[in-house]
């Protein structure tokens, strides 16, 4: 399979789902794209689902890792003090993507250990480490870059990524749009309104007018329960021609379809 069919392949998709919990194999055979943790499924299992069609990328964060005891060689540190550089929210360490000796583990180790696991394709998260660490910005550009020239059958969806929107779309068979429209705030599920939804809205015009026949998933948040949010982010993706998900903050669970 070459990455021009890819890209067509997934300009064709009509759904997808993000879901990182375990099971439910038969609920994501319903879908054309899938984005999964990799490792909680049997390598039969993902690749029952490629065979059935379906477009299985794997979770791949390239910004941050989970925060350990003796931090890795390439773990950021702010350069004042030494220390590392922290996201307490998940409790993880971000990532320097200027180490070459990142570029080596992401390349030669992560992503090929990923793709054993039996899934076709990558959901690159957490680029967008260079927004508050603009230092570390061609770093981030120069891994996706090498990313696409190591792994070119490998369908790539990268999440987010706007202030290197050109990078994302030169590699990317699809761009997902984390909290499109909804978010989690530690608090409970919201809707954005005001600056912050104006701001969503022009983003989607700027893909809209540049990606060409490429998909963006908008990835929302609400309660399962909560049918009036799921309903509004569904619309609103449907209204800029996105492809819509509204999951849990965990992304641990799955919608039951008609």
């Amino acid at each position: 399979m070459v990455i021009g069919s890819q890209r067509l392949a997934l300009g064709d998709v009509r759904s997808f789902a993000c879901y990182y919990g375990m099971g439910r194999v038969a609920a994501l055979a319903r879908h054309d794209l899938v984005i999964v943790q990799a490792a909680n499924y049997s390598v039969g299992d993902l690749r029952a689902l490629a065979r059935d069609g379906v477009a299985v990328a794997a979770y791949l964060s390239l910004g941050e890792e989970p925060t350990v005891p003796r931090a890795a060689p390439w773990a950021l540190r702010d350069p004042r003090s030494g220390a590392l550089v922290t996201n307490p929210r998940w409790d993880t360490t971000l990532v320097d993507c200027r180490s070459d000796r990142w570029h080596t583990e992401a390349l030669q180790r992560r992503i090929p250990q990923t793709l054993q696991q039996g899934a076709t394709g990558l959901f690159l998260d957490t680029v967008d480490v260079q927004d508050a660490h603009p230092e570390t910005r061609q770093g981030v550009i120069d891994l996706l870059a090498a990313i696409r020239h190591s792994y070119p059958d490998v369908v790539l969806v990268v999440n987010r990524g706007f202030t290197i929107l050109e990078t994302v779309l030169d590699v990317a068979a699809a761009v997902a749009f984390e909290s499109f429209s909804s978010r989690h705030d530690g608090t409970g599920y919201r809707r954005w309104t005001g600056e912050s939804l104006a701001w969503t809205a022009r983003v989607a015009a700027q893909l809209n007018a540049r990606r060409g026949r490429r998909p963006v998933l908008a990835l929302d948040y609400a309660a399962p329960a909560d049918e009036e949010l799921r309903a509004h982010t569904a619309e609103r993706a449907r209204r800029y021609g996105f492809l819509s998900f509204t999951g849990t903050q965990a992304l641990d669970w799955l919608p039951s379809l008609g």
